[in-house]
């Protein structure tokens, strides 16, 4: 900080504004009025108000198991828009006189500006920190999904890999989609007019495709079929096949392939 009087070194703080679209935090609070709050300076006697680098208050210890150092600031919801960051000079509480006479020290709280002409800022960062995995600070896993059933009834699926998942208490994951300031909770089907969670919607197809036993069959045809073909056999009055994939010799001019009954 430059350009000022040295004076008695007392409670010095820079006043800052912060906001994530239309919410500004207030010190403790997100609100929708524009606001500013007071990020305290480390001052010592040792301290030189001029030409020298000084840190913020360090509000975090081990107890809070974030791995961050600094000023905290709070975000206990979900909040989406452009993020402004807005440093003013550098300011300090100061006791006056108060008006009719009054002894010095027994004055009013007043703020005053520090007086510097500018300031030069060091090292300034904006880092986050997950309190849903306190010993972590960088979470590279997505959410899982598990459960456990008598294995002797089942056959296991390969792990399914989401590229949406719905709202949950699971706290942020890279599936998670923000949709009109909030968590997107479920998805609209335009095929039968339902909305679910994605999991739901997977959980049901998986459930109407095995929950009643199907006729695999494997053919070899001529390659004249398509992926969305419905199939049916001379054989099989009634039963009705969706062609599922399979292999293609070009040099026999045949098809091998997998279908699964339509039921």
């Amino acid at each position: 900080m430059v350009g000022g009087i040295e004076t008695t070194k007392n409670s010095y703080y820079v006043p800052v504004s912060l906001s994530i679209g239309n919410k500004y935090y207030n010190g403790s609070d997100w609100t929708t009025t524009a606001t500013k709050f007071n990020v305290s300076l480390e001052i010592s006697k040792t301290t030189k108000l001029s030409w020298d680098f000084i840190n913020v208050k360090d509000e975090f210890d081990y107890t809070s198991g974030v791995g961050l150092s600094g000023y905290k600031i709070n975000i206990p919801t979900l909040l989406a828009g452009e993020l402004k960051l807005i440093i003013y000079c550098p300011q300090r509480y100061y006791v006056s006189t108060a008006e009719g006479g009054a002894a010095y020290g027994q004055g009013v709280t007043r703020l005053q500006s520090f007086i510097p002409t500018h300031c030069i800022i060091k090292g300034l960062e904006l880092n986050s920190g997950s309190p849903y995995n306190p010993l972590k600070v960088d979470i590279q896993e997505d959410t899982k999904y598990e459960n456990v059933v008598n294995e002797s009834y089942i056959n296991p699926l390969d792990d399914i890999t989401f590229k949406i998942t719905s709202k949950n208490d699971s706290g942020l994951s890279f599936s998670k989609v923000i949709y009109n300031n909030g968590l997107l909770d479920k998805l609209t089907s335009n095929i039968d007019s339902t909305a679910h969670k994605p999991e739901e919607y997977m959980i049901k197809r998986i459930v109407d495709q095995y929950n009643q036993p199907k006729i695999k069959l494997t053919q070899i045809i001529k390659p004249d079929i398509l992926p969305y073909s419905i199939i049916t056999d001379s054989y099989l009055s009634g039963k009705t096949f969706l062609f599922t994939g399979g292999s293609v010799d070009y040099e026999d001019n045949r098809l091998e392939g997998s279908m699964i009954e339509i039921k």
